[in-house]
């Protein structure tokens, strides 16, 4: 990587979530290179998101879907046929990022939320202040 960064260890989520059809928040690319390439996993570390709580939720869902699927309450809400959601279910579970314990790993254990709080937030020592649409 430029000027001899070899890892990330936080995103600032812009306020522009989209920009002529492509989305802009795609962090699941970075995490995956967070937690496997860089082996943030194996250290036991978390991709921080930096943002306004609103972005921070809309993120933690997208990620819950992307990287985990859907839970069970979400197969019933969407009107899964039993045997389908039990087999989905089952594939989720066989193939979870699990912990030295063998428990299964939630969107909460691969990343830590930093929100903005009157426009700014802090991260290892670094502020990070919002001054204005993306410009931080």
């Amino acid at each position: 990587m430029r000027h001899s960064v070899d890892t990330i260890h936080a995103l600032v989520l812009t306020d522009t979530r989209e920009h002529d059809g492509s989305l802009l928040h795609n962090v699941e690319f970075m995490l995956y290179h967070f937690l496997f390439v860089s082996q943030g996993l194996s250290r036991g570390e978390k991709l921080a998101l930096i943002g306004p709580q609103p972005v921070l939720d809309q993120v933690r869902r997208i990620i819950q879907i992307t990287l985990l699927g859907p839970d069970e309450q979400q197969l019933v809400e969407w009107g899964t046929q039993k045997a389908q959601r039990d087999e989905w279910l089952a594939v989720a579970e066989a193939t979870a990022l699990k912990s030295d314990q063998g428990t299964v790993l939630t969107v909460d254990d691969l990343l830590s939320y930093h929100p903005f709080t009157d426009d700014q937030t802090e991260f290892h020592g670094i502020s990070v202040i919002h001054l204005g649409l993306d410009h931080y």
